[in-house]
């Protein structure tokens, strides 16, 4: 197995395994766990690894090189950027799935219980779950900002209606 050290700041090909809690892609490269956000199941992707910590790592996902079918087109232009939202890239009922099986994970690992999961509440479209929200207002060169906050920070996206 190589060691983390020497994957830093490498480029990498290879497929997305699974899903995370967080719908990051779960990523294995010589034994070696990658998280890559944006990353789906099945698909071929290039990334950069980004930080390596001793039993896993982070990559940036850098081009999507066979693209999986659970895929969709986010319809907000501020995903990406914005953490407001970390599944409007997944097709519904997959992401769906996917939070079941989390919840199935969190019991399984915290208490070695084996459960069913139902499947969360079908709505027709990804988009409208929420029922409540917090965002974030801060003045910023005289200009009032009003938002998501960037994903991993505390720099807001400044919404645009």
């Amino acid at each position: 197995m190589i060691s983390p050290k020497e994957l830093k700041n490498q480029i990498l090909e290879f497929k997305c395994e699974a899903l995370g809690s967080n719908f990051e892609g779960i990523c294995r490269y010589d034994g070696y766990t990658l998280f890559v956000d944006g990353a789906l199941p099945d698909e071929i992707i290039k990334v950069r690894v980004e930080k390596c910590k001793k039993n896993y790592g982070f990559a940036k996902l850098l081009e999507i090189i066979k693209q999986s079918s659970y895929r969709t087109k986010p319809i907000c232009n501020y995903f990406g950027v914005c953490g407001g939202c970390s599944s409007q890239h997944i097709e519904n009922l997959y992401a769906l799935q996917a939070k079941s099986n989390a919840i199935k994970d969190i019991y399984y690992k915290n208490a070695g219980i084996d459960i069913d999961v139902n499947l969360p509440i079908h709505l027709e479209s990804n988009l409208h779950c929420r029922n409540k929200t917090s965002l974030p207002v801060r003045e910023e060169n005289g200009q009032i900002k009003i938002g998501f906050f960037k994903k991993r920070s505390h720099d807001i996206v400044d919404i645009k209606t």
